[in-house]
Parts: C-alpha cells; structure tokens; sequence
C-alpha cells in the first residue's frame, strides 16, 4: 500500500489570480507533487455540501507523492475563509504558503465574467459592484441561497486583499508566506517561479513550460451539460465517489469552455472601483513594505 504523506506547502489564492498557472508550472518541478484534485477546499468552512469533509480523504490524495520533497494542494477559498489559515496551521504548523494577488478592480471584473459563464450568476456587473449589490452578497439570506460557496460571489470583500494577506501572516510568521503579483507572473514567469522554488527549497534553475495559459474565461458549449456539472441535487452527486467525479468534472468542464472574445470592463467601473480599492491597496502595500507599481499607475496618471 501507497504510504500516505502530507502537504507541507499550499497554494491560498486568490481566486483569478493565476493559481491555477502556478499549479500546473510549480508541479511540472520533479520534487514536486501536488493533489490531483486541484482545490479539495477541505479547510474552507461553509461549503453547501461537504466536500471532502474527511481527513483521511483528505491524506490519500497525496499518497502517491513518492519521493517528492514538496508536496502542496492549491484551494482559492483559503485566503478568504477566515478559519482557514488557522486550521491549516493546526494540522500542518510547518506548512509554507503562497499567496498571487491581481490587481482587484481586474480581478473582481475577470472572475464575475468567469462565474456568468461557470456558475449560476446572474447579476450584471453595475448592481454587484453598487453599495446596494455589496450588502446584499454579505447577507444571511444571500449566502443561503447561492450554490457551492457564497463567497464565490461575494467578488468585492475577496478583492479587500489587506486583513486576507495579514491573517496568514500573524498565523504562519512572515518566514514562511511569500506572496507574488500575477502581473509580474505574467511578464517574468521565469522569475517568479525560480523564486518560488527556492522559497520551497527546491532546484530554482528548473524550468517550467510557460506557453500554455490556464483557466481563460470563454463561453461555454452547451448550457445543459453546465447545469448537470454544477448540480447541487445530491443524488446526481452521489453516482460517482467523490474523487472520481471531481476529475471528470474538471474535464467534462474544461472541455466545455471555449475561447471567446474577452470582455471589457467599462471606463466608469474601473474608476468606481480604483476608488473602492485605493485605500485597502495602500494597507497592503504597508504590510508587504512595498509599492505595487503594476496597480497604482494609472491611478497615479490622473
């Protein structure tokens, strides 16, 4: 029998920021090994099912790690689940965490485009982002009735990035969480990743293959198969185990979205949102002892 090994990195979000690229990157690294399921999401709390709500589910997806000297899973609710880094922390002390941040009026635009598409969202991009949209995605009533998570669509509070980074470091100490642009992924991929594996304490002159791009919001082919993937009936859930279905979704999912022409952001949205962002950025830029150029300029420009 496989012998069952434990995670000692992760991947915390957040969500639209290039997580996925860093999965598939980081894991083509032969000292890595990472869950096959890419976000099994076990230390988010308030899922509407249970997910892999057991441990020992939870273990056996690392048993086939072999001899890899890193081991990881990558799950975007971590950053923003307020329980999550504690309890990461409780079961994997050691654990080091990476966290890739966008910038956030891109990032709340790119993942509401990506959940129209993926999800059950319904809501035009003017009404989440009015003060109206935000209370209401931050009520009892809201959370109750969205499918899976309810802070897959609470897109402007996971954009709030400052009290989400600051928790995992008053939990994991600064030592051990090293947090990355996704701009600066995408424009010096070769960099960050060599960070990240010494960060890890791997061979940092590995080089990936950068020339895919992951998780591209399209357009779906059929509506219909979209409705059966995402299905929140339990026992269209229970025909399959857990894992199984888990990777046939992936698939079924990925073979499902089609590329299509990116939508733009409207002029007025962005500025609205600059605005709403300016002074939780400036927080973080505190925290991280940086200034984060790639955000700021062309608030700066006016």
């Amino acid at each position: 029998m496989d012998k069952i090994k434990e995670p000692n990195f992760f991947i915390v979000g957040a969500a639209k920021c290039g997580t996925t690229s860093l999965y598939n990157y980081i894991g083509q690294h032969p000292e890595v090994y990472f869950s096959p399921i890419k976000e099994p999401a076990y230390f988010v709390r308030g899922l509407s099912y249970d997910r892999y709500s057991d441990f020992e589910f939870y273990l056996s997806l690392f048993k086939k790690a072999g001899n890899a000297k890193v081991i990881g899973e990558a799950s975007t609710g971590y950053l923003f689940d307020e329980d999550a880094a504690g309890l990461i922390h409780d079961k994997f002390p050691s654990a080091k965490i990476i966290i890739i941040l966008r910038n956030p009026p891109d990032m709340v635009f790119s993942f509401w485009c990506y959940q129209r598409v993926r999800s059950d969202e319904s809501s035009t991009f003017e009404d989440l982002i009015s003060d109206t949209g935000i209370e209401y995605r931050r009520s009892e009533a809201f959370k109750k009735n969205c499918n899976e998570w309810w802070a897959n669509y609470a897109y402007m509070d996971r954009g709030l990035y400052y009290e989400q980074v600051k928790r995992y470091f008053d939990v994991f100490g600064r030592d051990n969480v090293k947090v990355y642009i996704f701009e600066r992924l995408i424009k010096y991929p070769k960099a960050v990743c060599s960070d990240i594996f010494k960060f890890l304490g791997v061979d940092p002159d590995f080089l990936p293959d950068y020339r895919k791009v992951y998780n591209e919001t399209g357009k779906i082919r059929s509506k219909l198969l979209k409705k059966m993937i995402y299905s929140r009936y339990p026992w269209l859930r229970a025909l399959l185990p857990t894992f199984t279905r888990a990777k046939i979704r992936a698939k079924v999912s990925s073979w499902n979205m089609v590329k299509a022409k990116k939508k733009e952001m409207p002029a007025s949205a962005r500025e609205y949102l600059e605005r709403f962002f300016s002074s939780d950025i400036k927080k973080l830029e505190g925290l991280l002892g940086e200034k984060i150029k790639e955000w700021r300029s062309k608030q700066e420009e006016r």
